[in-house]
């Protein structure tokens, strides 16, 4: 019988927006009022129809703000 294999999924480096807020268990509306406070970092336009959030910027500022650090 053969061992089971590891397979290692990378985290990919941009969010939409829906799956950011389903990430740090927000609402999306949460997720903007963050992102227009300035506690997160401004998403980048694609188009007209996709917005993108950087996963490991998002990811430091949220850290900061839940560790109480956010101004």
């Amino acid at each position: 019988m053969k061992s089971a294999e590891t397979i290692q999924v990378e985290e990919p480096r941009y969010l939409r927006p829906r799956q950011a807020a389903l990430r740090y268990s927000v609402s999306t509306v949460t997720l903007w009022r963050l992102i227009k406070a300035g506690v997160l970092p401004q998403p980048r336009r694609l188009g007209e129809r996709c917005t993108l959030l950087d996963r490991e910027a998002t990811d430091a500022a949220f850290e900061k703000h839940l560790a109480g650090g956010a101004s």
